[in-house]
C-alpha cells in the first residue's frame, strides 16, 4: 500500500506507525474517530460494519476499509505498509433504510402429504325417488307352499249321459243251493259253496238221518278234470234212483253230472264226478227242437228223459 493511500491523522506520524496495543489509547482514538466520522455519517448511510477514517491535511478518504476486505490487507502487508491503514472499531448502527421492493414470487413448492381424513359428516336428507326401472326377468319358481284346507263341497252338477257298458268283471265268489224230495222216504240236495259243488242225501223214515255230502269237484283216478271253475249256480233232480246235478257258469254255459242212489240204511250216493257240457247250449232264438239225433240216450240226457241206463 502506498503512502498516498494511507489515512492521515491529527496525531502525527508516530501514532500512524505505532501499534494499537494499549486499551486506553484504543478507546481515546475510538472517541476521536467517532467525532470525526459524524459528518460523514450525515452525508449518507453506510452499511453496517463499515468504518470511514478521515486523516488531517485535507486528505480525507485516503484510507477506506471494509470489514472482511482481505485482498487489500494482503496487498498492504506485501508492500511493507501493513500498519499504515488500520481498521477501527465498528461504529454505531445507522438508521434503517427504506424497505426494498418485494422480490419476485418464488417457484411453487412441492405438494405436501395428504392430511388425515376428517370426521364423517352427518347423513344428508333422502333424495327424491328415481323413475321406476324396467321389469326384471322372472325368477325361478319357489317351493310349493303348504296345502290349504279343503273348501266346501260345490253344488252337484247335472248328471251326464250313461257311458257304454264296460267289459265283464272278474267273477265273484258264488253260493247257491237246491233240494228235491222224490219220495217221502228220502231227500237229495245240491250245494255250491265258494266254487265247490256238493251232492247230499238223507233218509226221512223211519227217522231223519244226518246229511251225507259228496264233493263233485274232485277228479277220479286216471281222468282229466272236467268241472267248470267258473260255476256260479247249481240245481238238483232225481228220477229212478239217479240224481242229476247241473251248474251254470258265469259265461252262461251249462255243465251236468250224475250220481246213483245206493239203497241202504241209510241210503248213499255213488257219483261219477265227470262233468259234460249240455248239448246244445241255450242260444237266443231257440225254438225247442228235439236235441236227439240218435236212438240211444247218453248219460247226459237222462235229466231230459230219465231212464235207467244199463
Amino acid at each position: 500500500m502506498s503512502s498516498e493511500d494511507r489515512s492521515r491523522t491529527f496525531l502525527g506520524p508516530l501514532p500512524r506507525r505505532a501499534s494499537w496495543l494499549a486499551g486506553g489509547t484504543l478507546a481515546s482514538v475510538a472517541m476521536v474517530l467517532a467525532g470525526l466520522a459524524a459528518p460523514a455519517a450525515s452525508a449518507g448511510t453506510l452499511a453496517t460494519g463499515t468504518t470511514v477514517v478521515q486523516g488531517g491535511g485535507g486528505g480525507g478518504g485516503d484510507c477506506k476499509s471494509n470489514r472482511g476486505d482481505e485482498d487489500k490487507a494482503k496487498a498492504a502487508k506485501a508492500n511493507g505498509h501493513d500498519n499504515d491503514c488500520k481498521v477501527g472499531p465498528t461504529g454505531p448502527r445507522g438508521p434503517r433504510g427504506h424497505k426494498g421492493d418485494t422480490g419476485p414470487t418464488g417457484p411453487t413448492g412441492p405438494t405436501g402429504p395428504a392430511g388425515v381424513d376428517g370426521a364423517t359428516g352427518p347423513t344428508g336428507p333422502a333424495g327424491v325417488d328415481g323413475a321406476t326401472g324396467p321389469t326384471g326377468p322372472t325368477g325361478p319358481a319357489g317351493v310349493d307352499g303348504v296345502t290349504g284346507p279343503t273348501g266346501p263341497a260345490g253344488v252337484d252338477g247335472v248328471t251326464g249321459p250313461t257311458g257304454p257298458t264296460g267289459p265283464r268283471g272278474a267273477s265273484g265268489v258264488c253260493y247257491d243251493v237246491d233240494a228235491h224230495r222224490p219220495a217221502a222216504s228220502r231227500e237229495v240236495k245240491a250245494v255250491l259253496s265258494a266254487g265247490t259243488a256238493y251232492a247230499g242225501i238223507r233218509d226221512l223214515q223211519s227217522e231223519v238221518t244226518p246229511w251225507r255230502w259228496y264233493d263233485l269237484t274232485t277228479v277220479p283216478t286216471g281222468t282229466d278234470p272236467t268241472y267248470p271253475a267258473d260255476a256260479c249256480a247249481i240245481s238238483v233232480s232225481e228220477q229212478a234212483n239217479i240224481v242229476n246235478v247241473e251248474v251254470l257258469t258265469t259265461g252262461g254255459l251249462i255243465y251236468e253230472t250224475s250220481c246213483d242212489i245206493v239203497p241202504g240204511t241209510p241210503d248213499a250216493l255213488n257219483c261219477t264226478r265227470v262233468w259234460a257240457a249240455a248239448n246244445p247250449q241255450p242260444t237266443p232264438g231257440a225254438n225247442g227242437l228235439a236235441r236227439f239225433a240218435h236212438k240211444a240216450m247218453s248219460q247226459e240226457d237222462r235229466n231230459i228223459k230219465p231212464q235207467v241206463v244199463k
